[in-house]
């Protein structure tokens, strides 16, 4: 139980970091907080699956990363993964 404590101080530690992530890449507060949220309850559930050959909080920027992409694609933006990954807005200048 201790063990577990733990993990969740070290995930609350890394919140705000991972908020500021997923803001700058949604531009939305609440859908920032709903992938955060998302993010800590898949590091929490599969927290077997950390091996520690990484920082927590590069694991979890990887596990925010993909909420990020699930949210974008659900909402229908179709942008391409790498364009979330780096920001991007996906317009694209050749008027199609």
């Amino acid at each position: 139980m201790a063990e577990q404590d733990d993990l969740a101080q070290s995930l609350e530690a890394h919140r705000k970091y991972l908020q500021r992530y997923a803001l700058f890449h949604l531009r939305d507060p609440s859908l920032a907080e709903d992938a955060v949220q998302d993010t800590l309850i898949a590091a929490l559930s599969q927290r077997d699956r950390f091996e520690g050959r990484s920082q927590l909080r590069t694991w979890l920027t990887g596990i925010l990363k993909h909420k990020i992409i699930d949210l974008t694609r659900s909402r229908g933006r179709g942008l391409p993964a790498d364009a979330v990954a780096l920001g991007e807005d996906g317009d694209s200048d050749d008027g199609a």
